[in-house]
């Protein structure tokens, strides 16, 4: 039997050899480096809140940071180590290094057409890999451990602590320079002095200098690190890691999902199956899987399953590889089930700076008073209301099947067809049309919305009075914990808190990977269900400390998208596995390069009741999204876009290009012509209050980069923010989405061996799928001259095929579709007969002015006879689209009113 023990030491050899802190070796070399003409440090020591940035690198460099806003960090580096070292990362020969030790978050605020530097003094940054490097110990982890503790500004004592580590426990031969800080050297003094120290002993020397450096993001965190290290010793493994690294797990969880008296009728909303049965997935499987393809509400069904969780009394932790993604989810929380107040965002400042806010007014000022009889009358309120919902389905259903009969008997020519016509146009004249039962149906839901919005608000306002009432110590010791200037009184005042408790205020917590052990203590089963958005980004190692802390885990996302990058051979894998005690037999199973946390789930789910597909597509026009949902989705999404007036053709643009692509893997022609249609496109919204957002994308890194290097050039700032541009290839976009994407292919005629990279699919799929609106796509090359079975081939040839595409399906129709078209068509309104919506064929899709309808006819013999199902209706209803039930008899009897009712609901669309 594999040991748990095992595995969790054969992924944390991985994690560590794989990733990094901070990537900046030598300074001298970096591209994006500015050093603050100062001769003294004012930042660091918390002299000062902020110092004057000159203009040009101000400038510059806030323009790099909101185009690399995913990929880079910003930092302020202090305290350098330089000269020359052996030895680094693998290499046996001496080199070049100027290395922080420390380093701070920064940004550059633009104030009054002034730039300044401005960092968060009260979070300092160790960088490990060269305290690991300079160290004199052979144990890297004490060498970590030994270093001294930074727990806000630079001072004299911790400075002195940081050259006497250095004399004692280091390879630096001379320290005498950073005993001077806050002096500091400027480059030319650094390099000078570097160069003659190095010239005659090869010396490595510390050395107090300051600069602003645009770094690539770290990837991993020590935290992960630690945190692994202490669940190898660990004797009680949670149920997730036991159902997937142990024999004898089982599907079955003890919770209970919201039913329908209770939790479904107190969630906003009209959620489709899928969604449905992903709340069911979460509350009743120790794992399960969610597939979210592209634009298919993943973030919204994942705030639906935290809210139907919160219902039943459970607290929920959501994590992610990136914080963009934590941030839609939050925001879904908030503005669409209005409990943001219930969720906790950790490792964000200025979500942090909310959370003392509202921790700070409970416990000073409480809250609103409600009595708990008001809060169960208004529950009890909204299970009458989803009776008598359910009570109005069952009667439109009734009333479809009789529209359906009368129609036929109306329509007939027996004797007793003729016999039935006069009592049933009797009926018809006083009963109340059909139309109405729809009508009183919306107005139920959006009744019940209002409620069920206005019963979270109180009940969530109820649970933190009781909080308050019965348990305000543990809320005191947290506020006190999220304000502690030093990181030791802050891991105190954490373990002395009741986190079982806490959760009563805050049963949803959001944390990025690398953040979680900086806000919870790792127990096992804290949180009842673990949630793990973008899973494909999500290595195992990494997710491991989060998987300890859950009864249950859900993994949401799309195996057809980008997987996390590994650059670990397989080779010294293969070498960590069976250094780990590892079965050889399960190599595969659990590879940490090839597998994903999504791989690995999916791989040990023992049936298919576990998984489900969302597969109603909000992002995009239909055309955009075609070409993924055939090849890579068997055309199982819905597209909830699609409308007469944007339907398969003119949403992507082709703007060919007789650029060549040189040796360096650039594309100069074809990226001028895409700035160029990036200026136009920011010139067409000059006026415009609200502007698209705008995406620059290429396959490839070199052509990516020189897009940059142009856009710096010739983009504004003001233009850069208003529009949301970034640049990037297609690992910077997954899990992005823009209005418009201007995609450049880079390879040309000559460099269809580059060409095969674009026959990946992964990341293929993430590139075009990426625009709410139109993709604009510049291209060099022939591509009738790649193998028929490149994918971007088949992209270009399906846009061609797409055009010649018959917008519906006119030749099914019946003489009641024609009458009615033709009537409304008299009447001014637009027609389209068989129209296509969302995966369901609409007997008439109509449009007046600027409104669109659906009509569905019911009644007459023929094609249009039966009635679109309930579900149908809430399915059209969340793509936006209303739809009107015509019935035969109805329209016999009184064509006019049919229209002017028609006409009245078009209009206040």
């Amino acid at each position: 039997m594999q040991r748990i023990s095992n595995v969790i030491r054969f992924y944390r050899k991985c994690y560590r050899s794989d990733n990094r802190d901070l990537s900046i070796w030598n300074v001298f070399k970096a591209d994006d480096a500015y050093w603050p003409d100062a001769t003294l440090e004012e930042l660091a020591t918390g002299d000062f809140p902020r110092i004057p940035l000159a203009r040009e690198p101000g400038e510059v460099l806030l323009k790099k940071c909101e185009l690399k806003v995913r990929e880079s960090n910003l930092v302020y580096a202090v305290a350098f180590i330089a000269g020359k070292l052996t030895g680094l990362s693998g290499f046996s020969t001496e080199r070049d290094i100027c290395s922080p030790l420390i380093y701070y978050d920064a940004k550059i605020e633009y104030q009054d057409e002034n730039y300044y530097i401005k960092i968060d003094v009260d979070n300092p940054h160790i960088n490990y890999s060269l305290v690991s490097a300079i160290s004199s110990s052979e144990d890297e982890d004490s060498a970590q451990d030994d270093f001294p503790e930074v727990s806000g500004g630079l001072d004299n004592v911790v400075v002195g602590n940081i050259v006497s580590w250095l004399n004692k426990s280091s390879t630096v031969d001379n320290t005498l320079e950073l005993v001077r800080f806050p002096k500091l050297l400027n480059k030319e003094a650094a390099r000078t002095l570097t160069g003659s120290l190095t010239k005659k002993n090869n010396e490595l020397v510390a050395l107090p200098a300051a600069t602003l450096l645009l770094v690539d993001r770290p990837k991993g965190s020590r935290g992960v690190l630690h945190e692994l290290k202490t669940l190898e010793s660990c004797k009680h493994y949670s149920a997730p890691l036991m159902a997937l690294f142990s024999t004898g797990y089982t599907d079955g969880g003890s919770s209970k999902v919201a039913d329908k008296e209770t939790g479904d009728t107190i969630i906003p909303g009209l959620l489709s199956m899928a969604q449905i049965k992903a709340l069911d997935i979460a509350g009743n499987n120790v794992l399960g899987l969610v597939s979210g393809p592209p634009g298919t509400g993943k973030s919204y069904t994942i705030a639906a399953i935290a809210l139907d969780r919160i219902l039943q009394g459970e607290h929920v932790l959501i994590v992610s590889e990136t914080d963009q993604a934590l941030d839609v989810i939050n925001t879904k929380l908030a503005d669409d089930f209005n409990v943001g107040k219930a969720a906790l965002r950790t490792g964000k400042k200025e979500f942090l700076r909310e959370l003392k806010k509202t921790l700070d007014d409970w416990l000073k000022t409480g809250v609103v008073y409600i009595a708990q009889d008001e809060i169960e009358k208004l529950k009890k309120s909204l299970q009458i209301l989803q009776k008598k919902i359910q009570k109005t389905e069952k009667k439109f259903i009734s009333r479809a099947n009789q529209s359906i009969a009368w129609g036929h008997s109306l329509a007939g020519s027996t004797l007793l067809d003729r016999i039935k016509r006069f009592y049933i146009k009797w009926r018809i004249e006083v009963s109340e049309p059909h139309w109405e039962k729809i009508n009183e149906l919306e107005s139920l839901l959006e009744e019940r919305d209002k409620k069920a919005a206005l019963y979270l608000k109180k009940w969530l306002n109820s649970s933190i009075r009781n909080l308050l009432k019965h348990n305000r110590e543990e809320l005191s010791k947290f506020n006190m914990a999220i304000r502690a200037r030093s990181s030791k009184k802050q891991l105190e005042l954490h373990e002395e808190i009741d986190y079982r408790t806490l959760l009563g205020a805050f049963p949803v917590w959001l944390a990025s990977l690398d953040m979680i052990h900086y806000s919870l203590p790792l127990k096992k089963h804290l949180f009842d269900l673990l949630i793990i958005d973008e899973a494909t980004q999500c290595d195992i190692a990494s997710v491991i400390p989060a998987l300890q802390r859950a009864r249950r885990v859900l993994i949401v996302g799309d195996s057809k998208q980008l997987k996390h990058v590994s650059f670990i051979s397989y080779e010294n894998e293969k070498k960590m596995y069976l250094e780990s005690g590892m079965d050889e037999q399960n190599y595969e199973k659990y590879s940490y390069k090839r597998n994903s946390i999504l791989d690995l789930v999916s791989n040990v789910i023992k049936s298919q009741d576990s998984v489900v597909m969302l597969d109603e597509h909000y992002r995009s026009k239909p055309d955009l999204i075609s070409f993924s949902n055939d090849k890579f989705y068997n055309s199982r999404l819905k597209i909830m876009q699609h409308r007469p007036d944007e339907f398969m053709t003119g949403n992507i643009i082709i703007k060919n290009s007789a650029g060549t692509r040189n040796k360096q893997g650039v594309n100069r022609d074809e990226a001028t012509a895409v700035i160029e249609m990036l200026t136009e496109l920011i010139l067409n919204y000059t006026d415009y209050a609200v502007k698209p957002s705008i995406g620059v994308l290429s396959p490839y890194r070199d052509q990516a980069v020189y897009l940059q290097k142009l856009l710096l050039k010739h983009v504004s700032l003001s233009d850069i923010e208003a529009h949301a541009i970034r640049v990037a290839t297609p690992y910077g976009f997954q899990g992005d989405e823009k209005d418009y994407m201007l995609i450049s292919m880079s390879v040309d005629n000559d460099s269809r061996r580059a060409a095969a990279y674009l026959n990946r699919a992964d990341m293929f799929n993430v590139a075009v799928t990426r625009s709410r609106q139109k993709i604009y796509l510049f291209s060099s090359i022939d591509h009738s001259k790649l193998p028929v079975n490149n994918l971007f081939r088949q992209y270009m040839e399906s846009i061609s095929s797409k055009k010649a595409v018959f917008n519906a399906d006119e030749a099914k129709f019946d003489s009641f579709q024609h009458e009615v078209c033709n009537v409304l068509e008299s009447n001014g309104i637009t027609t389209r007969r068989s129209y296509p919506v969302a995966g369901r064929n609409v007997d008439i899709l109509c449009r007046y002015k600027t409104s669109t309808l659906a009509i569905d006819l019911t009644g007459f013999p023929g094609e249009c006879s039966e009635f679109l199902e309930l579900e149908t209706y809430y399915l059209f209803s969340r793509a936006g689209l209303d739809i009107f039930p015509l019935s035969y008899g109805q329209w016999i009897i009184n064509n006019e009113l049919c229209v002017s009712e028609i006409k009245n609901t078009l209009s206040v669309l």
